[in-house]
């Protein structure tokens, strides 16, 4: 689910020539809940678990991936030059797993223009569930990504963000409670904020 609603805020005071209003823009771009449901899984079967779990759960890893519209275009075309951009990513994990999150934003043809983390992977911390499989406490983590000017004119044309997450079954071994996994969610939120010299006012 992808949110567009946006707010402006953090006026400064008002310079001698309107032109040159200095903005601040802040706006979600992602939240959304990925579950066992959502996800998917590759090649046959590495966990010899018996036969009377779900099919996911015969597989040592689940994938999700989902691909999310972001245009940063209006606000390229209405100002004279972007002081500031930075995504703020909040990840929650309710799985008593480890939760690995890898995202990128790409252009209209898919060519990736920013990969987060330089590459490397996002790993959330496995959630505490209670012995009857109810949740206790979720884990979580953030990250603050800030980009520089040179970054920030290669993302004139991003079109798309794209999440990939990864569940790893491998080495749990708690058989029983694999049957609650159905209730756990791993929540991604991803924000924007953006400052900015305003073009026409």
């Amino acid at each position: 689910m992808v949110l567009l609603v946006s707010c402006m805020s953090g006026l400064e005071p008002l310079p001698s020539d309107t032109k040159d209003l200095s903005m601040s823009l802040s706006f979600p771009v992602l939240n959304g809940k990925v579950g066992i449901s959502d996800t998917y899984y590759v090649g046959l079967p590495n966990i010899n678990i018996g036969e009377d779990v779900p099919d996911w759960a015969k597989h040592d890893t689940l994938y999700y991936s989902d691909t999310l519209p972001v245009d940063l275009y209006q606000i390229y075309q209405k100002s004279s030059a972007i002081k500031y951009l930075a995504l703020k990513v909040n990840v929650w994990n309710e799985y008593p797993i480890d939760g690995i999150v890898k995202m990128y934003i790409a252009d209209s043809t898919g060519a990736v223009l920013y990969p987060f983390w330089d590459n490397h992977s996002f790993v959330i911390p496995r959630g505490e569930v209670f012995a009857n499989g109810r949740i206790f406490k979720p884990s979580y983590k953030g990250s603050n990504i800030v980009f520089n000017s040179e970054q920030i004119e290669n993302l004139r044309n991003a079109q798309s963000l794209i999440i990939e997450v990864k569940l790893g079954l491998k080495g749990y071994k708690n058989i029983t409670n694999i049957q609650y996994f159905g209730n756990y969610h791993l929540t991604c939120e991803v924000g924007a904020r953006v400052d900015f010299i305003l073009n026409d006012f």
